[in-house]
């Protein structure tokens, strides 16, 4: 959804995602970079993984607007 607010140029939906992602952050990630929620899945390295592809691309979005 990000990806797709950035592309219709509507900074203000981007800014409340990225808002949004950020106050997630502190709950989802351990100041180790662990995940625990995603660890204690079965496909644990694929969650993990998926969640910081989902991560840097917010924050790659971020960073070209600004934020």
């Amino acid at each position: 959804m990000a990806g797709i607010a950035w592309y219709l140029d509507k900074p203000d939906v981007l800014k409340k995602m990225v808002k949004l992602m950020k106050s997630k952050l502190d709950v989802q990630l351990m100041p180790d970079g662990t995940q625990p929620a995603e660890l204690a899945r079965t496909r644990s390295f694929h969650y993990s993984y998926f969640d910081l592809q989902a991560i840097s691309l917010m924050a790659v979005l971020a960073q070209k607007e600004g934020i």
